[in-house]
């Protein structure tokens, strides 16, 4: 499990999370799964429009990455309710 998810599932400082993931994209920008962490911590933080960008970044390496589309799919249902 990335760091970023469990400074995520922990409550700790969503800056603390937000750098890992960061660190996470630097180092393997051509991984979906990093581009989906971030796009989860930047949704935890309050940040939907960044993380829409970043579970679209995800998809644009592997379009049937299934949990870009979740992560995309879970903020479209927020914005509903």
């Amino acid at each position: 499990m990335p760091l970023a998810d469990v400074l995520n599932d922990s409550g700790e400082d969503p800056a603390e999370a937000l750098a890992a993931a960061g660190t996470a994209v630097r180092l393997a920008p051509d991984r979906p799964a990093v581009h989906v962490t971030l796009g989860t911590t930047l949704a935890v933080s309050g940040r939907r429009r960044e993380a829409q960008d970043a579970f679209r970044t995800a998809l644009r390496f592997d379009p049937q990455y299934a949990p870009a589309h979740h992560g995309l799919a879970r903020l479209a249902a927020q914005d509903r309710n």
